[in-house]
This record gives C-alpha cells, sequence and structure tokens, in this order.
C-alpha cells in the first residue's frame, strides 16, 4: 500500500506558505507519495519523536498530501503496538480492515499546530524539535 492511501490530500485547504516552510523544517519527513506505506513508518520509527509531520510529494515536486505518524499510531494502534512499524505491518496484513478502519482519513485533516519558533507545522502538544 502507498503512503497516499493513508494520508490527507486536501493540502489546498492549508496556508500554501506554512506548508511549504514544513517541508523544508527539520524533523519533516519528504517523500514520493507512492512510497510505501512501511517504508514510511519504518523512516519515522527512526526518527522517533522528531518525524512529527511527513509531507508527500509528486513527480513535479508537488506537495500532495500530509501524514502525521503520531496520530496514525495513537488511532489505530493496539495497545502492545509500540511502533508506527508495528500498527502498519498489522493493518497491511488484513486490508479489508485496513479498508474499514480507514473510511475517510484522506479527507480528515490531521491535528496539527503551528510551531512560531521553527516555522513549521507540527503535531501537538508541541514541537519536539523546538520546545
Amino acid at each position: 500500500m502507498e503512503i497516499k492511501n493513508i494520508s490527507f490530500l486536501q493540502v489546498h485547504d492549508l496556508e500554501p506558505d506554512k506548508i511549504e516552510s514544513s517541508r523544508r523544517a527539520l524533523g519533516t519527513l519528504v517523500v514520493h507519495e507512492d512510497t510505501s506505506v512501511l517504508t514510511v513508518a519504518q523512516a519515522a520509527d527512526a526518527l522517533g519523536e522528531q518525524a512529527r509531520i511527513v509531507v508527500l510529494v509528486n513527480t513535479d515536486d508537488a506537495i500532495t498530501g500530509l501524514f502525521c505518524p503520531e496520530e496514525f499510531r495513537t488511532r489505530f494502534g493496539k495497545q502492545d503496538e509500540n511502533s508506527l512499524t508495528d500498527v502498519v505491518t498489522r493493518l497491511t496484513q488484513a486490508p479489508n480492515a485496513l479498508s474499514a478502519l480507514l473510511g475517510s482519513f484522506n479527507f480528515e485533516r490531521p491535528d496539527m499546530v503551528w510551531c512560531s519558533k521553527g516555522g513549521h507545522y507540527t503535531t501537538p502538544p508541541r514541537c519536539a524539535v523546538h520546545r
């Protein structure tokens, strides 16, 4: 499964300058929209707490989506799953369950806050880099 299948795709609803600034921020992963979910999960887990937002780009390098690893792990993970990779592995082994869980996830804006110190979007409660 590709990361675009589980990401917020309505990026045109966000302020363009802020989303571009977020793309360049420390701790933001930038991946092609066709990258596998497992690859993104492994990269996010490797970055740990700093991997707050994943920015998806297409072949023209235009931003096409956002993915918030911690929000996804919290929302779809089970108590014994400690990493995003664990959650993604379980969900991709049961594609029907994944489809049922995700529903309209592509159209739900992730819970994000603006880090004024770093000039980028991050996930609550605050930026792990610019505390």
